[in-house]
């Protein structure tokens, strides 16, 4: 059985239903110095979890990465708080990795609170990408194409398959794999340090597959929606986030990647 590792950041009005569904997982919740009752909650309601409480919001990944430390399961898997668990979803994700031993990261099925289909899969994001989905250049029809071949729009997986890259809202990985290509970069705050961990995958002979047979519900808010307002936190994360990925595979600027995974993302899109 796999180590769930959930990073906390003010998440009180998610982190019962979350651990509540991981209850039969053992798990580790780093909390990110949250201001509310969250780390209050873990602490006196889930003794099964074991609870990290940092003083510094350090960002998701050095959040992440204290988790796998702590971790002694040959796995992890990365939870956000305000995903849950189905029933059998867990497991079906650790077959699914058991079965197929170059697998070195496996996403599950995510719906949306109303029972939709939501969009885990994705192919790598460059800035062309962040014009698309951030700026009025979305608008355009070269960009508009472009942004819907990123989400992979109106393309439901119904089938386990490789694809190209996925977002970290849950993702079980392989210690092996971690030891392999090392943890999340902690130079990305947050956001796209699950799309680095992707590359890195492909990059070293792992691959990424979608397990849709497991499925779990994932509260998504797109918080960076208002494209250039750099008043929100999640915009200005957004763009260095991209920014970064860029200069970290400066390769993506131009569509270079991984030979593998670039026909992962075909085969997703031709799907």
């Amino acid at each position: 059985m796999p180590t769930a590792i959930v990073v906390t950041f003010d998440s009180e009005g998610w982190i019962r239903r979350c651990l509540t569904a991981l209850a039969s997982v053992p798990a580790i919740v780093v909390d990110n110095a949250s201001r509310d009752r969250t780390a209050a909650i873990v602490a006196a309601e889930y003794p099964h979890a074991r609870l990290v409480r940092r003083r510094t919001n350090d960002g998701f990944a050095v959040a992440v990465n204290e988790g796998c430390r702590l971790a002694h399961s040959a796995d992890i898997l990365l939870v956000n708080p305000d995903a849950v668990a189905q029933v059998q979803a867990v497991e079906t994700l650790a077959r699914y990795m058991a079965d197929h031993p170059r697998v070195g990261i496996v996403v599950p099925r995510l719906l949306n609170p109303d029972g939709s289909f939501q969009q885990n899969a994705r192919t790598f994001p460059t800035p062309w990408t962040m014009l698309a989905r951030r700026t009025f250049l979305g608008r355009l029809p070269i960009l508009r194409s472009l942004a819907a071949r990123h989400v992979l729009s109106g393309r439901i997986p119904d089938r386990a398959q490789p694809i190209q890259s996925a977002i970290g809202a849950v993702m079980l990985v392989r210690r092996a794999a971690i030891d392999q290509v090392g943890p999340m970069d902690e130079r990305i705050f947050l956001y796209g340090e699950d799309w680095d961990w992707c590359y890195r995958m492909w990059k070293s002979g792992w691959e990424v597959h979608i397990q849709p047979a497991s499925v779990m519900e994932h509260e998504y808010e797109r918080k960076s929606g208002r494209t250039f307002d750099f008043r929100s936190p999640a915009v200005r994360h957004h763009w260095a986030s991209a920014l970064k990925l860029s200069a970290i595979h400066p390769g993506l600027i131009v569509g270079r990647m991984p030979k593998a995974a670039r026909a992962a993302g075909r085969q997703t899109v031709a799907d």
